[in-house]
């Protein structure tokens, strides 16, 4: 469930920014859906771009800030992990 979880958050802010406009609006829209965190409460803007920036769902595993190829599958393709980065950093102000 959890891979399922994240792999809509990527694909929903992949496919709804612009017409969300920001991270904040799809963790809006992730709450009505009843997204939740591990902990089991609804996720917010925060969780949302921990979840999303975490490199263990593009099949990486980070040791000191070094990244390196993972002995599991990517949860999201390179192409929407660099699509949501760039979203992201756009909404980073």
């Amino acid at each position: 469930q959890r891979t399922h979880q994240v792999r809509r958050m990527g694909w929903a802010l992949h496919h709804s920014c612009p017409p969300l406009g920001s991270a904040l609006m799809l963790a809006k829209e992730l709450r009505r859906e009843g997204f939740r965190s591990k902990q089991g409460t609804l996720i917010d803007k925060g969780y949302l771009y921990r979840v999303l920036r975490n490199r263990v769902y593009r099949g990486e595993a980070v040791h000191k800030g070094k990244a390196y190829s993972g002995e599991h599958d990517a949860v999201v393709t390179n192409k929407v992990w660099d699509q949501v980065d760039a979203i992201l950093q756009g909404n980073a102000v």
